[in-house]
């Protein structure tokens, strides 16, 4: 498939999930959402409540990428999984030894424990490394699954994963941070692509969804924790609302054709859509965050809380940009000795 044949709405979606999770970072730990509606923190009411419709609006990304994954499908590489290893072992490895010689990390033993492991840092980098082992039999299901299969399957995962497993967690679904949460929107994203689900409504069922996630949580707030339920709750990638929210803007994208034309465009489109793994991996290690955050936290001192969260977006592609950058770098060095060893085993095996 040319870049041209290639439908780059999928991609634009991309580059926005990718843009959510970062903004949704910077909400919760370097506004301080997180800390406010769980601790206290210092923020005021009113601009916790901002924060909340501002993180309400962007809770969905990690959702969207595992839909984007079901939708075009994966498949088991040993290639593709030792790459991803690598980069995540080399990259937080290397990214923690710099915060300890700068003194932004302390040493100690969990430290070298994180470097020792850093998939238990992050559990979306560890998910997607669960749906590459198990990609063969995820695409045998979606291969034979029938509509009528897909609906039961949808209503099912709604009822028992969604709603019931929102209070009452004996699935294990841990909010949708887990394995379990990402295979079931892998299969939902594979039915979306195989019954050709689209709506333009779906921007519609986007925002209704996210304005009343967010008044469920401001509500939450004022009155506090009813039947266990708290504000914080409400942003767990199983609520029914999340789910619904990630539903809407995927079929919503999935209702355009492709109409991408400039190659100029598409190259900006592919460069940064191509480098959203390294993106997530480095704006979300925990040295970095450090520096992340200055910029947020000086605006915040200073008085000008309104117009850093309006500048947040701006912000956020930077930090995308800048990522991009070290992945383009990456690729053209480490990523290309891993293909040449991988391309001479092949060879190799050929041969005899």
């Amino acid at each position: 498939m040319n870049k041209i044949d290639r439908n780059h709405n999928f991609d634009v979606l991309r580059i926005i999930a990718m843009l959510m999770i970062i903004i949704h970072h910077c909400v919760i730990n370097d506004f301080g959402l997180l800390n406010s509606l769980n601790f206290g923190g210092s923020l005021s009411q009113k601009q916790t409540i901002i924060l909340i419709f501002a993180n309400a609006s962007s809770i969905i990304g990690v959702n969207i990428f595992f839909l984007i994954t079901g939708y075009f499908r994966t498949s088991f590489k040993i290639k593709k999984i030792v790459s991803l290893v690598v980069q995540v072992y080399l990259i937080f490895g290397i990214v923690s030894l710099i915060g300890m010689l700068i003194g932004i990390l302390p040493y100690s033993f969990d430290a070298i424990k994180d470097i020792l492991n850093p998939f238990n840092k992050y559990w979306f980098l560890a998910t997607y490394l669960g749906i590459l082992v198990f990609s063969p039999l995820l695409n045998i299901i979606l291969d034979n699954i029938s509509k009528k299969e897909s609906i039961i399957f949808i209503v099912f995962i709604i009822l028992l994963f969604s709603l019931y497993s929102f209070k009452y967690d004996v699935f294990h679904i841990d909010g949708g941070y887990s394995l379990i949460w990402g295979i079931i929107l892998y299969i939902i994203g594979g039915i979306i692509k195989k019954f050709n689900l689209k709506s333009k409504k779906g921007i519609i069922v986007y925002c209704t969804c996210f304005l009343i996630n967010a008044s469920i949580a401001v509500f939450l707030l004022l009155k506090g924790k009813i039947f266990g339920i708290t504000s914080w709750d409400m942003y767990k990638y199983n609520n029914i609302l999340v789910f619904i929210e990630s539903i809407g803007l995927f079929i919503f994208f999935n209702s355009f054709a492709n109409k991408i034309t400039n190659n100029k465009i598409i190259n900006v489109i592919n460069f940064l859509a191509s480098s959203t793994l390294m993106t997530y991996l480095l704006h979300s290690t925990c040295c970095l965050t450090v520096i992340r955050k200055i910029p947020i936290i000086f605006m915040i001192n200073n008085g000008h809380f309104k117009l850093g969260l309006l500048l947040l977006p701006i912000y956020a592609f930077i930090i995308f940009i800048i990522c991009s950058i070290i992945s383009f770098l990456y690729n053209k060095t480490i990523q290309k000795i891993i293909n040449h060893i991988f391309l001479k085993i092949e060879n190799n095996h050929h041969y005899h």
